[in-house]
């Protein structure tokens, strides 16, 4: 089997900041994927294998990485805001699609793939929603881009034949420079 190497989309965020720390941490292979340039955490880590591009534009993520053959796990923590919640939607399902269709044109074996969604998707930013949330509950019918995205990847996984899961924490605290 070859080498693992997880590739962290939004790793200039809080999220993907973290997940970028543990996994070097650990001793993993990584791969950062921005916007802006190299990730440069503030203890100190840099990472090297970088990509830089808008994922917005299908043919640039083609282009940053269609000639990969390492990435077997993504975890996509990318985002881009919008002036309104409907207007969220398209560019963050586009983002998500735009990776997915582009490490599957690329030699990458694809294995896994971990989406981070959050409490909106239980409804937390209109106010009191049921406590404990969970899973199995009816889905909040937004629009909320976190489940068009869950759709996406729910198809995409079951079409390639890699194994997915989606995690949605409530809230996030955390460090992240300049996103």
């Amino acid at each position: 089997m070859s080498r693992s190497t997880t590739l962290v989309v939004g790793a200039h965020g809080v999220i993907g900041g973290a997940v970028v720390r543990r996994l070097v941490a650990e001793g993993h292979h990584v791969v950062t994927l921005a916007r802006r340039g190299t990730v440069r955490l503030e203890d100190g880590i840099e990472i090297e294998d970088h990509v830089q591009v808008d994922l917005l534009d299908a043919s640039a993520a083609r282009a940053g990485l269609g000639n990969r053959a390492d990435i077997t796990e993504i975890v996509y923590a990318g985002y881009t805001e919008r002036e309104t919640m409907a207007a969220t939607v398209a560019p963050n399902v586009a983002m998500l699609r735009h990776v997915l269709e582009a490490v599957h044109t690329s030699p990458s074996e694809l294995r896994q793939v971990v989406l981070i969604g959050g409490g909106k998707s239980y409804g937390e930013h209109l106010g009191v929603y049921k406590t404990p949330a969970k899973e199995s509950d009816p889905r909040f019918l937004g629009p909320i881009f976190y489940n068009d995205q869950e759709d996406l990847l729910y198809e995409d996984a079951k079409r390639h034949g890699y194994a997915w899961t989606v995690l949605r924490p409530d809230a996030v605290i955390g460090l992240s420079f300049g996103s």
